[in-house]
């Protein structure tokens, strides 16, 4: 069985040697217009392959609220969606909006900026976040505190004493103290410092309506806004919740429990989807990948095999789709388990707004759910 895998999904930054994109968690809506690379540049099409915005750019990322980040020569900008320059380039990296404000870098230092490209907080340090949930986390050198900052700049929050913290996630943050303070042992902090969970925990994620996965020991279970056990740790792995499932492995095996903690899926999977453990994997359109001793497939909710486990690999399902691996070769199923695309590309994304980006040998392009090509396979520029 083929166990090494090569899937990009079209989901993050695009790169003049590659139309190849990662997942961005900050990134959740629908593509409206996509990359693409012809005539030694990058333009953008949309979902019926009719080219909205000329090949004119060396490098691009996808469109967030309405802008994309794009790079003239060496400095990046940013252009609407008519293909306007809104922003002039003259800064030193990609960079996309996350709550209004996108942090960018110019000589080293990262500060962040506003849609019409005016500095809200001046560039000054080392390292700077998103923002998520009005704070973002930066950094004034390698070994610097890590601080929170509001959308004006304002320091709302100094981890002093602390080894490393997520993202704020329904108004809480994950923080681990140093090993002095606390056995390197992980809480939950607010906004202005105060520990609403203390530390206890070996590792400690982020909360999703209400709930978060935390391990003690070697065991994982799951905590509400107050510190409580919703779901007792006893598991040896787990991922979180996506559509109300979330994947364990108990004993031999993985399975899903659903919120209440009940084991709706008995743990007898050598693998699950859910592994990955972003909003793209686990269960997704009611169905979720697994792997037994024949191969990959696909249960509901109820543990049932729906679609037969035969395939070498299976990524989930979007807008009815879902990539699927034969003879080294991917394709497409629908949700029959139907193979409605051959096997065939190298590499292949998950469909999004009626589009999939696929890939054969080093040429890129995309297909619409009836397998045909709304945008030729174009040989990109290699590194």
């Amino acid at each position: 069985m083929v166990r090494t895998i090569s899937v990009l999904l079209l989901l993050g930054i695009v790169s003049a040697t590659s139309i190849l994109c990662a997942y961005n968690p900050f990134l959740k809506e629908k593509s409206k217009l996509f990359p693409v690379y012809a005539d030694s540049g990058y333009g953008f099409i949309d979902n019926t392959g009719e080219l909205v915005i000329p090949p004119q750019f060396d490098e691009v990322r996808r469109f967030t609220n309405g802008l994309a980040s794009v790079r003239a020569g060496e400095k990046w900008g940013c252009i609407d969606s008519t293909g306007k320059l809104v922003i002039a380039p003259g800064f030193d990296q990609g960079f996309f909006f996350s709550e209004g404000l996108a942090n960018v870098r110019v000589d080293k230092r990262m500060g962040y900026i506003n849609r019409t490209g005016q500095f809200v907080v001046e560039p000054q340090y080392w390292s700077a976040m998103p923002f998520i949930e009005g704070a973002a986390r930066v950094q004034r050198s390698l070994r610097g505190e890590r601080l929170y900052i509001d959308r004006t700049g304002k320091e709302v929050l100094n981890l002093v004493g602390t080894i490393q913290s997520g993202i704020f996630s329904e108004g809480l943050l994950p923080v681990q103290l140093d090993v002095l303070n606390s056995g390197a042992k992980w809480g939950y902090m607010d906004k202005s410092g105060e520990w609403v969970i203390p530390a206890g925990y070996d590792l400690a994620g982020d909360f999703h309506q209400g709930i978060a996965r935390v391990m003690i020991g070697d065991k994982y279970g799951f905590i509400d806004r107050l510190g409580k056990w919703v779901i007792e740790p006893k598991y040896d792995n787990a991922t979180d919740f996506y559509e109300g499932f979330a994947a364990v492995l108990a004993g031999p095996g993985w399975g899903y429990i659903n919120r209440t903690g009940k084991l709706v899926v008995k743990p007898v999977y050598i693998t699950s989807s859910g592994l990955n453990n972003t909003p793209s994997h686990g269960f997704s359109e009611g169905l979720a990948s697994v792997e037994t001793e024949s191969g990959f497939g696909f249960i509901d909710t109820t543990g049932v095999m729906v679609i037969p486990a035969r395939f070498e690999f299976a990524f989930s399902f979007s807008e009815g789709y879902a990539p699927v691996m034969l003879n080294n070769k991917w394709g497409y199923i629908d949700r029959s388990g139907k193979l409605i695309i051959q096997p065939q590309y190298d590499k292949a994304g998950m469909f999004d707004n009626g589009l999939a980006w696929v890939i054969i040998e080093n040429r890129e392009g995309y297909i619409n759910t009836s397998g045909n090509y709304v945008w030729p396979l174009t040989e990109t520029p290699q590194p």
